[in-house]
């Protein structure tokens, strides 16, 4: 049987919040196999919103775990999928990572055969589904995973602000020689001499088990670099510290130094540098570096602010909640969105400090119509003034407020007159699973237009009519202001 040993990892913890298998039968039809641990989801969905109740700064982050055994078996794509994807659904936009157990072999005993190693689709998969790093670690009871997880973020970390603007190719200082199978891995990417760079950016990999002199070697490889590009150098260790006299190079000359533990860490940040569609825009565009003092900005703060009221033994709620969430931001650049499930009015007020600019606010939770909407875990009600007195220092528009909560309809129209472009509320019940498909028509048609309130509206009234509800007095009301 086929399994995936799903890891709760919280930052500081050496242990995970909590872990559990998922298993799958590939001898099973389609409509047949196992179930997902839907308690287990549940569970470690409440864990996001409770960390940050008990002002627990550390992040919470999913960890896959591929055993040996497993991979030996062969994944199946299909399984592969529905782990990744309710990993994504239920955690509130917590960092998917990918673990791959250090002591097995990526590609099977068929692949070693044939006369180029194919990479296992199952971990092309990985890739393509928004995993944000994929790690090759030992997988033992002793493990400390925090360990695995800081290694992760301080690679993902050093290529903050590495330009996207061209391709990143890659630069074996050799001997070693690859393998056969890490050479195929890295194939896309692999350059045999600086010669072959033009405008691109350059990662320089330096293996484990380097020469004597392997320092000066790189030395003497950057003075014949002549890119326009960034240079970045990479190290493959086995768990151990990069050199000192690396270090100490590397910060002298101001080249970013990355950690690796195997080749498929380097290809999968190789993945993430290199945009899919680069090719198409390099076909009319040409690429220019950003002076050190921009005049311009060429980024801009999340536009979209999803929040929730957790309250406490309620997480199969936060569960629903947290897939509403998954679908509206799934198809969404991670730098648009930020997602605050604990939501009181001191912390939407915190939030909006940091935030120049807003489009629009999706809030999921609870309503009553004398007394607003609930904050999370108190269970305290605030009336909609308060709501809106969060915004008291927020100097920017709101195109869109959105009230995913009974009885909501008094709180959205207060925001209507307090000057948001549309604010949707309802009446009466709200039925989630509906709610859900007007509430993702009305934020396409704002991020698409930039907030634009007839495109809003349109959206609103083409969503109302399409709800599948007999409860009229369930249906959302828009107010806009004028």
């Amino acid at each position: 049987m086929l399994q995936i040993h799903v890891l709760i990892l919280q930052h500081g913890r050496n242990k995970p919040r909590l872990e559990w298998w998922e298993k799958d039968d590939p001898y099973l039809p389609e409509g047949q196999k196992p179930p997902l641990r839907i308690d287990k989801w549940a569970e470690s969905c409440g864990l996001v919103p409770k960390s940050l109740i008990n002002n627990e700064p550390e992040a919470i982050t999913v960890a896959l775990c591929f055993d040996q055994e497993s991979i030996a078996g062969g994944y199946e794509l299909q399984f592969v999928r529905r782990i990744v994807e309710q990993a994504h659904r239920s955690m509130w936009g917590a960092k998917v990572l990918a673990i791959i157990d250090d002591s097995a072999p990526l590609f099977s005993a068929a692949s070693e055969t044939a006369a180029e190693p194919e990479i296992p689709q199952w971990f092309k998969t990985l890739v393509e589904h928004r995993v944000a790093d994929i790690l090759r670690w030992p997988i033992k009871r002793s493990t400390d995973f925090d360990k695995a997880v800081t290694r992760s973020e301080g690679r993902l970390k050093a290529i903050i602000g590495c330009g996207l603007d061209r391709h990143w190719k890659c630069l074996v200082q050799s001997p070693p020689e690859l393998s056969r199978e890490q050479r195929s891995l890295l194939q896309p990417f692999l350059i045999e001499s600086s010669n072959e760079l033009q405008d691109q950016n350059c990662l320089i990999l330096i293996p484990e088990e380097k020469q004597d002199d392997y320092l000066k070697r790189l030395k003497r490889k950057l003075q014949s670099i002549t890119t326009t590009g960034q240079i970045m150098i990479g190290f493959v260790d086995q768990m151990a510290d990069p050199p000192e006299d690396l270090e100490t190079f590397c910060k002298s000359k101001g080249h970013r130094l990355v950690r690796f533990h195997g080749i498929v860490e380097v290809y999968a940040l190789l993945r993430r540098l290199n945009p899919v569609k680069l090719d198409e825009l390099e076909s009319y565009s040409i690429p220019v570096r950003t002076q050190q003092k921009p005049a311009f900005r060429s980024t801009m703060p999340p536009l979209l602010l999803l929040t929730h009221s957790y309250q406490d033994r309620a997480d199969y709620d936060c569960l629903l909640a947290a897939y509403d969430c998954w679908e509206l931001t799934k198809d969404l650049s991670d730098g648009l969105v930020k997602i605050y499930p604990a939501i009181s009015c001191v912390k939407l007020a915190d939030i909006l400090d940091e935030m120049d600019h807003l489009l629009a606010w999706i809030h999921i939770g609870h309503g009553l119509e004398a007394e607003g909407l609930v904050e999370a875990d108190r269970g305290v009600y605030q009336p909609a003034d308060n709501w809106v007195g969060c915004f008291t220092a927020y100097q920017s528009s709101l195109a869109l407020a959105v009230f995913s909560a009974c009885e909501s309809a008094v709180v959205a129209k207060r925001f209507a007159e307090s000057g948001a472009r549309v604010a949707i509320g309802f009446t009466k019940t709200v039925h989630q699973d509906i709610c859900i498909e007007l509430t993702k028509r009305v934020v396409k048609a704002a991020l698409k237009t930039n907030g634009a309130r007839d495109a809003i509206l349109e959206a609103f009234k083409k969503g109302r009519n399409v709800l599948n509800s007999d409860d009229e007095e369930a249906k959302p009301v828009a107010y806009w202001s004028c």
